[in-house]
């Protein structure tokens, strides 16, 4: 049943990265495939991380994406850098 779920999780991010990349621009798109990321944080922890400093480049002051940043380090027991980006945010 995992393995059913895993699969269906892939299949699903690589459609969605497949959208993504037929309109960049849509921040439905990349909204939604941040969701599918952070559905699996190890496996897609590298992925999920870009996307959000991306977004944390483009707007500094979005509480959601520190937010969601810090939850997928937390959720990939990477508490090291869960606790730097609490930091970033907080100074």
């Amino acid at each position: 049943l995992f393995e059913r779920s895993s699969n269906k999780l892939a299949a699903a991010v690589e459609v969605a990265e497949q959208v993504r990349d037929l309109d960049p621009q849509n921040p439905l798109n990349t909204s939604r495939l941040k969701e599918l990321y952070q559905r699996d944080a190890a496996k897609y922890l590298d992925k999920a991380v870009a996307m959000h400093i991306r977004t944390l480049r483009q707007r500094p002051d979005d509480e959601d994406a520190y937010r969601r940043l810090r939850k997928l380090y937390t959720d990939a027991r990477r508490a090291d850098a869960a606790c730097s980006v609490s930091m970033m945010r907080h100074g």
